[in-house]
């Protein structure tokens, strides 16, 4: 049977309009958005007394202030009540973002700005069994509250409900009773025409049944989607002519609307305009974890890593007088990311960089205030890297240093350069002095191909950085490791030399006490002249 998980936003354009203002006051001051209409109301500055709310907050609501009024209705109720003007696109961009995350609990999503107000759904089909636990041995409860803290996660209010068809699940998420907190509203299965019973008459809206059908349902007395349900089929029909099929398919509880599957865009993106502009750091970096925070939710829908990210600022170029170019700062990642907290301190260390800050153009203060305003803040992923699941042993614990090695060697190459940041590993070359290179974590590894160069015999454990001439007769038990004649011309290199592992001692001093070990020496043949180049431990 299949299974959907409808997602209803409460208020998702109030969350929208709070985000852009930045303010986190508590209690939260009533606000209310009125939706963007291109050439009538477009910002803050062209609403007038008639323009009427779109959406209105919980505590705007608690004043009697309701979605559908005029402003000035509105203003004369409370006076200091903040309106917003929010864009279609806004939104838009809000449900493909948390469509997107909701790939990491099912195989296909959908979202819809319409009859149904803002909801996003998930095909579920088959996975509730995956959250199952000794408390929910379905898993469709747990399932779907941690659908709703994943929401809620991304700054967003909304409620979760699970039943057998697409929009029966949107009607109960938005009409039903219940459903505090976390808590998702369960449809047992075979149970939708006794759910849309209970619900009021206008959840037929969300089937796009029109609205004088339903006020001619109305008139009837129908209070209830039960009252329709006991109304004759032949009289109902004959009244709602075209839509009265799928009216009838809803009474009975079968929805089989299909859903048009979302398919994410190329590149993920996320991006925030502020009101006011920032000019300070903690201000700035509260932006960033946010923008963090949504993408490794999208990155894990995505079933991807993060492997270069691109830092864009938009600055108030009235105020810095700069040339009409904002600054962006890409950064390659040592290793993909992507947990929230990981990015989040890559994305820290290499702007708190000196690099970092001299590529963002921006001339921070040493109390953390600078001169240039910034307006907006974007974080893009330039370069996804597809995450691998790694089985883990049954008996073997996990060591620690797999999952804190990562971002560590992430946030040291922010700071230090991806140059200076990475992993010894042994080189096949007959050069003693370049067979241990410093390469990049990701590539390091075991990857040699076809017979290795180095010799059979020991290696050095420690390299000096300057070779150290030694008297012949203080080495003893000499063995020849290898003779070299020229290697790599187009290279400087030594002088053709044998190189010898002996035991070498000296002593000095009143206690007799020098230097002794085992000693990698090369000898040059044409002087006889014999150097240390390192120690075997």
């Amino acid at each position: 049977m299949p299974r959907f998980a409808a997602i209803a936003f409460n208020g998702l354009a109030v969350s929208i309009a709070r985000e852009r203002m930045g303010t986190s006051e508590s209690p939260p001051l009533p606000l209310a958005v009125v939706m963007a209409r291109p050439g009538s109301v477009e910002s803050e500055a062209s609403l007038l007394g008639n323009t009427r709310l779109s959406e209105v907050s919980p505590e705007a609501r608690a004043l009697g202030i309701r979605a559908g009024q005029t402003l000035a209705a509105a203003k004369a109720k409370q006076g200091d009540l903040r309106v917003r003007v929010v864009s279609r696109a806004a939104v838009q961009a809000a449900l493909v973002r948390v469509a997107e995350m909701a790939l990491s609990f099912g195989a296909t999503t959908a979202f819809e700005s319409g009859a149904a107000g803002d909801v996003v759904w998930v095909d579920v089909t088959g996975c509730a069994h995956l959250h199952a636990g000794p408390d929910d041995a379905v898993g469709e409860r747990t399932l779907g509250e941690s659908l709703a803290r994943a929401v809620r996660a991304m700054g967003h209010d909304c409620r979760v409900a699970i039943a057998d068809g697409a929009r029966v699940a949107a009607a109960v998420a938005r009409f039903a009773r219940g459903g505090a907190g976390d808590a998702p509203l369960l449809v047992p299965l075979h149970g939708s025409a006794r759910a849309m019973g209970k619900l009021p008459l206008a959840a037929l809206a969300v089937f796009g049944l029109p609205d004088d059908a339903l006020s001619w349902l109305g008139k009837l007395g129908a209070r209830k989607v039960a009252d329709v349900q006991r109304l004759p089929r032949a009289a109902l029909a004959a009244r709602l002519g075209h839509d009265a099929p799928r009216v009838m398919a809803i009474l009975e509880g079968d929805d089989r609307a299909p859903l048009t599957p979302h398919v994410p865009r190329e590149r993920p993106i996320e991006r925030v305009a502020l009101e006011y502009g920032v000019t300070h750091h903690e201000a700035l970096f509260f932006v960033i974890k946010r923008l963090c925070d949504r993408l490794a939710l999208r990155l894990e829908g995505r079933v991807a890593k993060a492997g270069k990210l691109l830092l864009r600022l938009e600055v108030d170029h009235a105020v810095s007088g700069a040339p009409a170019k904002d600054p962006a700062l890409p950064l390659t990642l040592a290793s993909p990311l992507v947990k929230a907290d990981e990015l989040f301190a890559v994305v820290r260390a290499k702007v708190l960089s000196p690099d970092g800050a001299a590529r963002l153009a921006l001339e921070w203060e040493e109390n953390g205030t600078g001169d240039v305003p910034i307006l907006a803040v974007s974080l893009e992923v330039t370069e996804e890297v597809a995450a691998r699941a790694v089985p883990q042993h049954l008996f073997v614990p996990e060591a620690k240093a797999e999952r804190a090695l990562p971002r560590l060697v992430a946030e040291l190459s922010a700071e230090l350069g991806s140059h200076a940041v990475g992993v010894l590993a042994l080189s096949d070359t007959w050069v003693t002095t370049e067979r241990s290179r410093l390469v990049p974590y990701k590539a390091s590894g075991p990857s040699r191909l076809g017979p290795p160069l180095v010799s059979a015999g020991e290696e050095m454990t420690r390299l000096l950085p300057v070779p150290v001439p030694v008297s012949r007769r203080a080495l003893s038990q000499a063995r020849l490791v290898a003779r070299s004649e020229q290697v790599e011309w187009w290279k400087p290199s030594p002088a053709p030399h044998d190189t010898f592992v002996a035991f070498y001692s000296t002593e000095r001093g009143a206690d007799r006490a020098g230097a002794h070990g085992t000693a990698w020496v090369m000898v040059d043949r044409r002087t006889g002249e014999a150097f240390i180049q390192g120690w075997i431990d």
